[in-house]
């Protein structure tokens, strides 16, 4: 049985239309094409006993064997959890751990990375890149642990069973697995359905007057909501065309976009800043060739917005708000309102209800800062593991309503903060740091100078010495994703007795030491 999702990007009337490009190759990949090697990787799938309600986690950049690997698991009812190919040692052990796959589909070294993955089916994915006009690859090489999958940009003679379905025919079961930082320290794992899932591609696209298909740049990874529904899926549901770049730093993106010559591109406001800065005049100019640029992920400030519109005069910008929990987007700035409404992030999407409350759940006056609470048909179906909650959905955001419905965001409710465009949970990278011998806690901050980590280590009397720092760099390193290691370390040297107070530590007679 064909899922919602695999349904909708995968119309046989799309079949000689470009579904994706991938820069700096002489690939193009058709619907058709990507329809075959969907319904390839799904018979092998079902071949391996794998099928409804299955969790399937994919360890794989933004590229065609994502889209294959994502959609796939749509086609045979599984769910698809993509993990951050960042993760390593403990996070990663852990993510895992959470998700528990019963298959794992990556390139040979990230599923190689994975070790302790458990799951009951390995897919290797191999692209096999030549001239001439191949076709996909159906050989099945099975191995010890693993299933070796080829594939091949070009259509094969069968284009696949891709046939529509209409909203609401099928179950809303699970599509996919989404982590976000959770106040424990740890990721939780959002449910998205599909039904819901479609609903906020498509009142998002709406938001920002995409009614057809469009060509879009994938400038944002594909582990995290904003970048896999709003960025990655979003063109492929309308028969559009989404541009890969290389690598998701300056140079490929701004090439892929002076070649490319995509309408639309999604980023964050520290992205944007930094294409900004880093660009030469020629890449500039490649930026500012774009119709419509997305703005998410993080506040963005009247600074910022004045210094996108001086330096992208000829772009329309749009602010958008989200949460993953509300499958994620939320809330659209129009260009029109870019700069006179400097501190909003826009009127709730289509069909979706945005309150804000106080402490007991009443809605507070226009103006008033409060709790964010949004109704929305594309929230989630529960986190996993977890029971599912009612109808509203609360945001640790503090938030507030003008009189004309505008939203303004103020902050996080709790620890939670931005971190170059993601939310952060400091308490991830306390938890990997308490694991250190000799550690007896630690508290991690966000600087407000540039965005920097700072982490405040305190040890165990017995725990000091002369090479603790490069340790402690060396074991951040193996088992927190580059962006979490914390730039600065201080150790605090423990002379007497400590305590825990909720999560702040409390010390006595305590020196700080900067690590070297």
């Amino acid at each position: 049985m064909k899922e919602f999702i695999h349904s909708c990007c995968l119309r046989p009337e799309w079949a000689g239309r470009t579904a994706l490009h991938l820069h700096g190759t002489n690939i193009s990949v058709s619907y058709a094409s990507l329809a075959a090697a969907v319904a390839t990787m799904a018979g092998l799938l079902e071949r391996s006993g794998v099928g409804r309600g299955a969790r399937i986690a994919v360890a794989a950049a933004p590229s065609f064997e994502f889209a294959v690997a994502v959609l796939a698991a749509s086609r045979i009812g599984a769910a698809a959890a993509p993990l951050d190919i960042s993760l390593r040692g403990l996070s990663l052990d852990d993510a895992l751990a959470r998700v528990r796959p019963d298959v794992l589909i990556g390139t040979p070294a990230l599923v190689a990375r994975m070790g302790k993955w458990n799951a009951r089916v390995a897919i290797i994915c191999e692209r096999l890149d030549h001239d001439g006009a191949p076709t996909i690859a159906g050989s099945v090489q099975r191995t010890a642990s693993a299933v070796a999958f080829e594939i091949m940009a070009a259509p094969a003679a069968d284009g696949g069973d891709a046939s529509a379905v209409t909203e609401g025919s099928l179950p809303d079961d699970d599509a996919l697995l989404i982590a976000t930082s959770g106040s424990t320290g740890a990721p939780k794992y959002v449910r998205l359905g599909h039904r819901g899932t479609l609903f906020n591609i498509r009142e998002h696209l709406a938001s920002f007057g995409l009614a057809g298909p469009f060509s879009a740049v994938q400038a944002l990874g594909t582990n995290y909501s904003y970048g896999l529904i709003a960025s990655f899926l979003a063109p492929l549901t309308v028969g559009g065309t989404l541009v890969l770049p290389a690598h998701t730093d300056c140079r490929s993106i701004c090439a892929a976009i002076a070649a490319e010559h995509p309408s639309v591109c999604l980023a964050t406001p520290a992205l944007i800043e930094y294409l900004i800065d880093a660009c030469t005049l020629e890449q500039l100019a490649a930026l500012g060739s774009l119709g419509k640029l997305g703005i998410g992920g993080d506040n963005c400030p009247e600074r910022l917005r004045r210094k996108i519109s001086q330096a992208l005069p000829r772009v329309a910008p749009y602010v958008t708000y989200g949460a993953t929990e509300a499958g994620p987007r939320i809330a659209t700035l129009p260009p029109a309102e870019f700069l006179t409404r400097s501190a909003s992030v826009g009127l709730p999407l289509a069909g979706v209800e945005i309150m804000v409350t106080d402490d007991h759940g009443r809605p507070v006056a226009p103006g008033a800062t409060g709790y964010v609470r949004v109704r929305t048909p594309s929230r989630m179906v529960g986190y996993l593991g977890e029971a599912p909650q009612g109808d509203w959905l609360t945001i640790s955001d503090m938030a507030s309503l003008d009189v004309n419905g505008y939203l303004t965001i103020h902050g996080r409710a709790g620890r939670a903060a931005k971190h170059r465009g993601r939310l952060l949970d400091p308490g991830q990278i306390e938890s990997v740091i308490g694991r250190f011998p000799g550690v007896i806690g630690s508290r991690v901050e966000v600087l407000p100078a540039g965005g920097r980590l700072r982490a405040v280590v305190h040890l165990h009397p017995s725990g000091r010495n002369n090479d603790l720092a490069s340790r402690l760099r060396e074991h951040c390193l193996r088992n927190l994703p580059h962006r979490l290691v914390p730039h600065e370390i201080v150790t605090v040297a423990e002379k007497s007795t400590y305590f825990f107070k909720g999560r702040s530590l409390l010390f006595s007679d305590s020196q700080p030491q900067p690590a070297e």
